[in-house]
């Protein structure tokens, strides 16, 4: 009976906001040695994304959480129902004594990690349903390598929240010669430690387009101008490369998550061309397996993607800023009335980082 007893209460806690269940480790040790034991913490993000299709509560933290001025440092949680811009929240900022560059890299498992570069690259993890951000304490470049790429995702089965980053050394004389420095950190156990299998991947852009979906990282690569798609998979720590279809030859591309799909957005460079293409990956596979999704072409309208809603509509950024939703179907746009966004990532609250790890 006993037994039976502490199955029901497991069965009605994980079914809990984040925010009540932070108030239940107040109850006793034992409820608090059970919320904050890993097993809990993965049946509640496990019960978090099987109810994902459903309208989060108003207890719930799930929507597009967005940084705005950097002076400032503003985050808000816009929800992912309704019109857009219409509801939203303002999450407690965890670093109010920390100067410097700020910018969302991305958001798994409800762990925001945001890059700052304070004098030199730092990262944060920060889950605000929680009210806790740890300090993943990145070294200073490596002597001789000027630039950078970022991934950010968690191990597929330990939730372990992991960052990688790519160093290259940008004299021209050698940038396509010298292989780049890989290293991956990972804030379960605070270690550092060198990627030595690492394929071809001096095309990687300088910029902040990447996804993990499915276990991995995935950057866009611009290859000898033939378009490739390079992974790094969390839980093997390996890297693999995707060849992309003939029609995305020769294009800048970017990419965003549809789903749980990832998606692509194309924009044919040599035409000048202010509209664009969105693709989505089904199946993971080679370039069989994308499906053009939608074409986006509003004329005298020069926007970014930024990133694609449950109901089917496109979030674009217009050169001034200003927050435009876009309704594929329909063909109309509305003006969300949002301006000055810096960065964005989706977030749906978990406990991940409740136990473990550094707070700030």
């Amino acid at each position: 009976m006993a037994d039976l007893l502490d199955e029901l209460v497991i069965e009605i806690l994980v079914r809990l906001p984040a925010v009540y269940l932070l108030r239940c480790t107040s109850v006793c040790k034992s409820w608090y040695s059970l919320i904050t034991s890993p097993g809990f913490i993965t049946a509640q993000l496990n019960k978090s994304v099987t109810a994902g299709s459903g309208k989060a509560n108003n207890e719930t933290l799930q929507g597009w959480i967005c940084s705005f001025d950097r002076a400032e440092k503003r985050y808000l949680l816009y929800g992912e129902y309704g019109r857009f811009g219409e509801e939203y929240s303002e999450l407690e900022y965890p670093l109010e004594n920390q100067l410097g560059y700020y910018r969302i890299l991305g958001c798994c498992k409800g762990v925001v990690c945001l890059f700052i570069r304070t004098g030199h690259p730092n990262i944060f993890l920060w889950n605000p349903s929680i009210r806790k951000a740890v300090n993943l304490r990145m070294p200073s470049m490596p002597q001789g390598l000027r630039k950078f790429v970022l991934g950010f995702g968690t191990h597929p089965a330990t939730y372990e929240c992991k960052v990688i980053r790519i160093a290259y050394n940008m004299a021209d004389s050698i940038m396509n010669k010298v292989p780049p420095k890989v290293e991956l950190y990972t804030q379960g156990t605070g270690s550092r430690r060198c990627i030595s299998s690492a394929p071809s991947i001096h095309g990687i852009g300088f910029k902040w387009s990447h996804v993990f979906v499915n276990g991995a990282v995935h950057w866009p690569v611009d290859d000898s101008h033939r378009n490739s798609i390079v992974s790094f998979d969390m839980g093997f720590e390996s890297f693999s490369k995707m060849m992309l279809p003939p029609a995305l030859t020769n294009q800048y591309l970017h990419l965003n998550l549809f789903g749980e799909s990832l998606a692509l957005v194309n924009r044919d460079v040599r035409q000048g061309s202010l509209g664009c293409c969105i693709w989505v990956m089904k199946e993971i596979g080679g370039a069989k397996s994308w499906t053009k999704l939608c074409s986006i072409n509003l004329p005298g309208v020069s926007f970014k993607t930024i990133g694609l809603q449950a109901n089917g509509e496109v979030l674009l950024a217009t050169r001034s800023n200003s927050l435009i939703s876009y309704d594929p179907g329909t063909e109309k746009m509305v003006y969300t009335g949002i301006k000055g966004i810096s960065s964005f990532a989706f977030y749906k609250e978990t406990l991940v980082l409740l136990r473990g790890g550094n707070g700030v």
